[in-house]
């Protein structure tokens, strides 16, 4: 009994840990000539996932609790069927429409997607690098976005020189910030939570009833 209340116990302590413990990303991205990008989230030594592409090829590298996890890439296989037409469906996704919109559920989705893009917002931000188009004038226009973006925030910074004289391009981008996860969590269940969720979710839950047949009567 006490080993099962102990396992339970580390059970909720991990899982408190996980939804406490801020999720760290960073993005990294460089263009000269060819494209080459990588991709990492980490928190601390929960897990760790990087996506790392040398030589054109995409490498995941997973770790959890310190220990690396393989993970491979397996080729979908592509199954080809032949879709079944609803004679209903026009009508079915009209009605859909209909109660997406009667119960406001584009309000709620809107304030869900406002918490979550504040939620994902970067710490850091910094575009480095030279810049040049085949039209001086096209170059020049582009030095006012690069002061505008530049001030927007102390933590972003776009440091993009100007070449005159020809077609040129190097970049390199880095963005990095963080997420908790119990904060994303909460936004999810505020949002199921809404009246407007539930009355649509039930309005589709009737949709997809089949409509009953009516009864043929004996001559």
């Amino acid at each position: 009994m006490y080993i099962i209340l102990a396992l339970l116990l580390v059970i909720i302590i991990l899982i408190l840990m996980i939804l406490v413990t801020p999720v760290k990303y960073t993005i990294n991205a460089q263009y000269q000539d060819e494209l080459k990008y990588s991709f990492k989230v980490w928190s601390g030594l929960l897990f760790k996932f990087e996506l790392d592409p040398p030589a054109g090829k995409n490498v995941l590298q997973f770790k959890f609790l310190g220990i690396s996890w393989p993970v491979r890439n397996r080729p979908r296989s592509r199954k080809e069927t032949s879709p079944k037409r609803n004679p209903n469906s026009n009508f079915s996704g009209f009605r859909i429409l209909r109660s997406f919109l009667e119960n406001r559920l584009h309000i709620t989705i809107w304030k869900l997607f406002k918490n979550l893009l504040a939620a994902f917002k970067p710490d850091d931000i910094n575009i480095n690098g030279s810049y040049g188009f085949y039209e001086p004038d096209i170059t020049a226009w582009v030095l006012p976005c690069c002061y505008f973006l530049n001030g927007m925030n102390e933590a972003y910074t776009v440091n993009l020189n100007p070449v005159w004289d020809q077609e040129y391009l190097e970049i390199s981008l880095l963005i990095a910030g963080s997420i908790i996860p119990a904060l994303l969590l909460w936004y999810l269940i505020k949002f199921i939570l809404q009246a407007s969720t539930w009355r649509f979710l039930s309005a589709v839950r009737k949709n997809k009833k089949p409509a009953k047949q009516p009864a043929v009567q004996p001559f």
